[in-house]
């Protein structure tokens, strides 16, 4: 069993736990239960992209098996 987890880039000046707050509010307002994220990891900086412009999403496993 994988675990969700959400990733998002706040806006300049939004603190951390209230990104994370709002995250989870919405989420758990439009998905069912079982697909609410368990967790939610604030960037610094912009998601990780390949040179086609597609998100890096072996890297974004990999910092999420760091924070695990």
């Amino acid at each position: 069993g994988e675990v969700g987890c959400a990733f998002v880039v706040a806006r300049a000046g939004a603190g951390a736990d209230a990104v994370r707050a709002a995250v989870e509010r919405h989420a758990r307002a439009a998905l069912a239960g079982y697909k609410v994220p368990r967790r939610v990891e604030v960037l610094d900086a912009p998601v990780p992209r390949l040179g086609s412009g597609k998100i890096d999403r072996r890297a974004l496993a990999a910092r999420a098996a760091l924070g695990a």
